[in-house]
This record gives C-alpha cells, sequence and structure tokens, in this order.
C-alpha cells in the first residue's frame, strides 16, 4: 500500500480542507481569472461577454458550491472579475453601467431600435415610484424631481419660482 503525503483532490474537490478555507477557493478564483484574460475582450461586444460570462464563468464553481458553503468574500471577489471583464476596466479607465438618473434623463432619439423604445417606455412607470431621499437637497430639483409625500402627486404643483430651484434653496441653515 502506497502512503499518500499530500491528500489532493478527488473530482475537483478538495478532500482535506483545514481552517484557511479561503485559500481551498484561490485555485477556482485562479482558473476563473486566466479563462477571462484568455479571451479577447475587445473583440467581443457586450451582448457576447454577457454569454460568455454567464455560460462559462458562472458554470465554473457549481459542483463545488453543490459541496460547500462559499464564503462571501470569494463570491464578491468572482463578481468583480465577472464586473471588470464586462466593462471593460483593465486599461486603467472606468467605465460604469447606464445610471438610474441617466435612463430618467434619456430621450427616445429618431431612429430608436425596438428594445430602446421598449425599454424607455417603462420609464414613466419608473419615475411614478421613486422618491428621493432628501439629504442636504443639492441634487432634488424642486419642480422637476418626485420628493414630496402626498396622496396626490409626489411633483410640486405650485408655480416655479426663478430664485429657488433645489430643495437645499429652501433648507435654513442653523
Amino acid at each position: 500500500m502506497k502512503w499518500v503525503d499530500k491528500h489532493g483532490k478527488y473530482l475537483g474537490i478538495p478532500t482535506i480542507i483545514g481552517r484557511y478555507k479561503r485559500m481551498v477557493f484561490e485555485a477556482l478564483k485562479d482558473g476563473i481569472w486566466k479563462k477571462l484574460n484568455g479571451w479577447k475582450e475587445k473583440l467581443l461586444s457586450r451582448v457576447g461577454k454577457e454569454v460568455l460570462l454567464k455560460s462559462v464563468i458562472q458554470a465554473i464553481p457549481t459542483y463545488l458550491m453543490g459541496v460547500y458553503k462559499f464564503p462571501a468574500g470569494i463570491i464578491n471577489d468572482i463578481h468583480s472579475m465577472m464586473a471588470r471583464f464586462l466593462w471593460g476596466n483593465n486599461d486603467g479607465s472606468r467605465r460604469i453601467s447606464m445610471a438610474i438618473g441617466c435612463f430618467l434623463d434619456a430621450n427616445l432619439g429618431w431612429s430608436s431600435s425596438f428594445s430602446w423604445r421598449s425599454i424607455w417606455s417603462s420609464k414613466s412607470l419608473i419615475k411614478e415610484g421613486l422618491l428621493w431621499r432628501i439629504g442636504d437637497g443639492t441634487n432634488v430639483k424642486i419642480c422637476q424631481d418626485p420628493w414630496l409625500v402626498n396622496g396626490d402627486s409626489r411633483f410640486m404643483t405650485s408655480p416655479p419660482f426663478d430664485e429657488v430651484q433645489r430643495v437645499s434653496d429652501l433648507i435654513v441653515g442653523d
């Protein structure tokens, strides 16, 4: 009988896990990172990147997840690697997804696609459910933003004032 000095993996799963559980999952993260770096992200559209991420990268840890509960830090690391690949944050520049504010200010345009027209048509429904958290009031426009809690409307219905544009103009400091 052969003596085993180092217990490895059985079916890709570590047979023995000690105290440092995070170290066990480093090999998984390295495998995902190598797979992401092997793809030519500049040649792929955003949709192509999403398909690759969902079909390949999200499938890699499923077998291991069936056996072990992943630490939250590992899941966050995998999500951040996927986000960096999707939004192209490898060249030092920061790219972010379209923020809700940009969406609410966006115009339909002249020759919009069916998808954009469908998304844009939901803007009024989204605006109905939005309510600003005032904070210091510098970001909230008095007449354009839904900031009032009222039974009829969340928008101000009185005529606008030229000298008062934002909620911060209404707040009196001590």
